[in-house]
């Protein structure tokens, strides 16, 4: 998924992630994939503990003013009704490995709002054969 994601995000990236294991090395693996120094990698607990639309502006500023792009590693069912909830048109159900691309028309990460993004790419894995 990591390389289906860097053929269409081709800016630098913030990543941040929780700090549950799965989730670490995800966010490690898309890491090498964009050439991220796994160093830079900004582990956020509340990604495990509070994801949600209230908290998502305070896990979102911790990637700073010059970010375009934040690649976020979690878990559901918190990451599906997340994604739903800032799409206009919604969207479906993230199963693993799964990559939804957002876009808003906002100057600061602290200014998303519900159902404000525009869903740009769903990324679904391969079926396994």
């Amino acid at each position: 998924m990591g390389k289906k994601l860097r053929q269409i995000e081709k800016s630098p990236v913030t990543i941040i992630t929780s700090p549950a294991f799965r989730a670490m090395e995800t966010a490690l693996i898309f890491a090498l994939e964009f050439g991220v120094d796994p160093d830079k990698i900004i582990l956020n607990s509340n990604i495990y503990y509070k994801m949600n639309l209230r908290y998502l502006p305070e896990i979102l500023s911790g990637a700073g003013e010059k970010c375009d792009t934040i690649i976020l590693f979690g878990h559901n069912p918190s990451f599906s009704e997340i994604v739903s909830g800032l799409c206009k048109e919604g969207c479906d159900f993230m199963a693993k490995t799964s990559v939804a691309g957002i876009s808003f028309d906002i100057m600061k990460w602290p200014e998303i709002r519900q159902k404000a993004g525009k869903l740009e790419y769903f990324l679904k894995p391969d079926k396994e054969s």
